[in-house]
């Protein structure tokens, strides 16, 4: 007769017990709102995310969704619908964090979205006859390097009749730039247009977007404009070999403002030419340039700029020599004694600066081996900074020289043909700074971003000490490996805001909460919420 042992099996099945029990799904339920009307919502996307693994659904008629079978874990709910935003700040959510306990439904989640505002018009030709077929970009203030920019936020072609309509906005402060898609190929044409009808971006107006408000009759009048045609060689053994027979066609020109008070979108042209090792643009607008172009093919990049100022003639001679990209090796030295992190997840970067830097050298980034030896293969020739390296937990960089010369906190070249070696050292002293964020009423904000800004400024590289930390489940932040010194910290409600541009930041200090930060110290803060008011004039 066959005896099994109960007691082995109990044990089985006293291990799988606690294993089964968190397997079990759960559930998530809400509705999602206006803001304002507190009208359900129908045919939202809702989407329930974690580490990349998204599911969507659909509110009914009522604005409910319903998420079965939900595997345990945190997990993040956004809403999307035409037309609609979330909200500015979390005093309602617009989005929200879960935890799913096993076998529980998530109580009942309630979202929100507002109507997004509206910017219309009309483009005009100096006639007042509409101008059909132009490109309305909506602009946003951001910061490229520490330089203003202005970063694309929407698009839409004005119609037959000339008019255009820009929908579903999100709050805040945007700028408008009427434009051809590509560059005319007669002679005259319409130079981009800033509005209140301006050519000149530094004198362009801010248009203000609140929340379901439309603004009409923002009308821009294009006047025509004297163009020419610029031409020249491309001088690289890429382009043509000794037998004058082309090996890769010359790719489009991008035109930059030389002028670098604010970056705006170049102007990229189409090279007409059909000769070997020269291009044609043509419809070049008056103006200071530098024309760039890139060119990559297995042997390596070659890059080539030329200064061209535009008149009212045509340039036949702006030749544009190619040269190499450049290598510029380095080394990061640990701490003496101090173990070193995983190599293979430290990464360095550098970024351009300036107009030439945001199109011609957007940025690099590169892993360190693991004998601290780096390589930064094939740069372009300008303007870089060293921005925060990832990877570094428990470090912060303490130091960098290039060639002697200290360039933790200013920009530095790379030229063409020169050799420079990098050394970065590294430092394991930094400070710990945890806190909230609070309104002007008091009450936890958990949609805006803390901004540690260094009271005593180095030099002109912002990514140096300048350190932005989105907040986390529960509106808390967490900043760690601080370099040891004297901060405030500032808690804006648009990341895009522009923490970045110094005489902001300066003007926002004292609205700051003042911390030391101590070797391997640790402090703990509750943050004010900057007013938008403070941040929009400058």
């Amino acid at each position: 007769m066959l005896r099994l042992s109960i007691l082995p099996l109990l044990a089985i099945l006293g291990g799988l017990l606690p294993q089964l029990t968190t397997s079990v799904p759960g559930r998530v339920e809400g509705m999602v709102v206006e803001l304002g009307s507190g009208l359900p919502l129908a045919d939202v996307w809702v989407t329930l995310g974690s580490d990349g693994n998204d599911r969507d659904i659909l509110t009914d008629r009522a604005g409910r969704f319903v998420f079965a079978d939900v595997p345990p874990g945190s997990y993040a709910i956004t809403p999307e619908l035409a037309g609609f935003v979330r909200p500015p700040t979390e005093t309602v959510e617009g989005t929200r964090s879960v935890y799913v306990l096993p076998g529980r439904t998530v109580p009942e989640v309630v979202l929100y979205l507002m109507r997004g505002g509206v910017i219309s018009g009309r483009v005009y030709a100096d006639n007042r006859e509409p101008v059909p077929g132009i490109r309305v970009r909506l602009l946003r203030r951001s910061y490229t390097g520490g330089v203003p920019s202005m970063a694309l936020a929407e698009s839409v072609e004005s119609d037959d009749r000339g008019d255009y309509r820009l929908f579903g906005l999100a709050p805040g402060e945007y700028y408008l730039r009427a434009d051809r898609n590509e560059a005319p190929s007669r002679s005259t044409g319409y130079p981009p247009t800033y509005y209140p009808n301006t050519t000149d971006p530094e004198t362009a107006a801010p248009i203000r977007v609140t929340g379901g408000l439309e603004i009409s009759g923002i009308d821009l009048s294009m006047s025509i404009a004297g163009t020419v045609t610029v031409g020249g060689r491309i001088i690289s053994s890429l382009i043509e070999d000794t037998t004058g027979w082309a090996r890769v066609s010359i790719p489009p020109i991008t035109l930059v403002r030389a002028r670098e008070g604010i970056i705006v979108p170049p102007l990229t042209i189409q090279n007409t030419s059909r000769e070997p090792g020269r291009y044609l643009l043509r419809g070049v607008p008056v103006g200071s340039y530098e024309f760039l172009v890139s060119i990559h093919r297995e042997q390596g990049p070659n890059y080539g700029r030329v200064h061209v100022e535009v008149g009212d003639q045509d340039i036949e001679n702006a030749d544009i020599i190619m040269t190499p990209g450049t290598n510029l090796a380095g080394r990061v030295r640990f701490p003496t004694g101090a173990p070193a992190p995983e190599t293979s997840e430290l990464l360095l970067r550098i970024s351009g600066t300036g107009s030439t830097g945001a199109f011609f050298a957007r940025g690099d980034r590169v892993s360190v081996e693991p004998d601290g030896s780096f390589v930064f293969a094939g740069l372009a020739p300008a303007e870089y900074l060293l921005r925060p390296a990832s990877g570094l937990a428990g470090y912060y960089i303490r130091s960098a020289r290039l060639g002697g010369e200290d360039v933790l906190y200013e920009p530095f070249d790379i030229a063409p043909g020169t050799e420079r070696s990098l050394e970065i050292a590294l430092a394991n002293d930094g400070g710990t700074i945890v806190g909230t964020v609070v309104d002007e009423r008091g009450k936890f904000v958990t949609d805006a971003v803390v901004v540690l800004l260094p009271l005593e400024w180095r030099g002109s590289n912002p990514y140096a000490e300048l350190r932005m930390q989105p907040l986390g489940a529960g509106a808390g932040f967490v900043i760690e490996d601080v370099r040891p010194g004297r901060y405030a910290l500032v808690a804006f409600e648009d990341g895009s805001r522009g923490y970045f541009d110094e005489p902001l930041s300066r003007r926002l200090l004292p609205f700051g909460e003042r911390i030391e930060v101590a070797p391997n110290g640790r402090s703990s803060l509750r943050v004010p919420l900057v007013p938008e008011s403070l941040t929009l004039d400058r």
